[in-house]
Parts: C-alpha cells; structure tokens; sequence
C-alpha cells in the first residue's frame, strides 16, 4: 500500500511489517465508509484506517549500524581489549583472510524493514572500490545482516555498512559501521 503526498510527490509505502494484513490486496475490493474510513481486503483478511490517522514511519530518522560478530577462518574473532562495535581497525595474518560480519541496525523501527547496503574500498597507492565500482556505490544485501568476504587478498582496506528502515532513508555518517582491515603481505 502506498501513501502518495501530493504537494510533493513523494511517497510512502507500507506492507505486512507496518500492520497490513498481507503484501497484496484483492481487486475491487475497497470501501470507503460514511465517516471516512478505508477498507482494504486482501488474502489474509482486511485492514481500515482512517487516512488522517496514518503515521508517515518515513519521517523517522536512518538507524545507526553497528558491527556485532567477526568470523576469521570460520572462528570467532575475540578481541581483548575493545568490543567489535567499537573497534575501529582490525589487522590479520595473511591466512586470516576469509571473513564474515554480523551487523545491526539500532532503530525503533520494524527490524524486518531494515535493508542493508555496503561498501568496500583497498588502498593501494591511492583509493579505488575492490569491485570496480565508484566510490559512492553501494551494494544490496537486501535485508540480510550477514556479509561474506571469503579470499580477501592482503592489503588495507575500509569496510562500510549503512542501513534503512525506509525507502530512500540511508545511515549516514556516524551512522555508518566504518571498520579499517589490514590483511598482512605473504
């Protein structure tokens, strides 16, 4: 379901994590009452509401990411001075090079809204995306909080990871999981 502000043009949709009783509704089968009220059915059921009574979640701020577990080599990585979430440089063996990261992202809203973005950047001599992508590209994970890194070739690198808990509303800044990875030469 869609909520279309015309003044602007900008939209905000909701679906079965915001309430609605399924992600799909029936033809034709809507209804507006004498005092205003919306009915929608659909395959799971119907929902009502009142257009003015509508929160616009979209006005919520992004959600802060944090990096919560570190595998090396398919073992936990134990820190002992700093926990992972704070950390903010990591360095590793060369044989310390298949990786996996847990994050999260810290909001009030619905964690089944949360979709999550990264980005990884090598330094060698001078700054260049390891995916031949430009620096400002991000790729999906859609709303997975697991990411892979398996075979990284030595070097320095910076991971990010952003979240969003709404269309078109990403974490920024502090916001952002920023950790610098040094993968030691052979």
């Amino acid at each position: 379901m869609c909520r279309l502000h015309q003044r602007d043009g900008t939209r905000i949709y909701y679906n079965q994590y915001n309430g609605l009783q399924s992600g799909g509704f029936n033809q034709n089968a809507i209804f507006k009452s004498s005092s205003g009220e919306i009915f929608v059915g659909g395959a799971n059921g119907f929902n009502y509401f009142h257009p003015d009574s509508v929160i616009a979640w979209q006005k919520q701020t992004a959600p802060r990411v944090v990096l919560t577990h570190l595998n090396v080599m398919n073992k936990d990585y134990v820190s002992q001075d700093t926990a992972l979430e704070f950390r903010k440089a990591i360095a590793l063996a060369h044989d310390e090079n298949d990786l996996q990261f847990t994050f999260a992202a810290l909001g009030l809203g619905t964690p089944d809204n949360n979709r999550y973005e990264y980005g990884i950047i090598l330094k060698n001599d001078g700054w260049f995306n390891l995916f031949s992508r430009p620096d400002t590209a991000w790729v999906s994970m859609s709303n997975n909080s697991l990411l892979n890194l398996p075979r990284m070739s030595f070097g320095d690198y910076v991971l990010e990871v952003r979240a969003s808990a709404a269309p078109d509303i990403w974490s920024s800044g502090e916001d952002i999981a920023r950790l610098y990875l040094n993968i030691s030469a052979p």
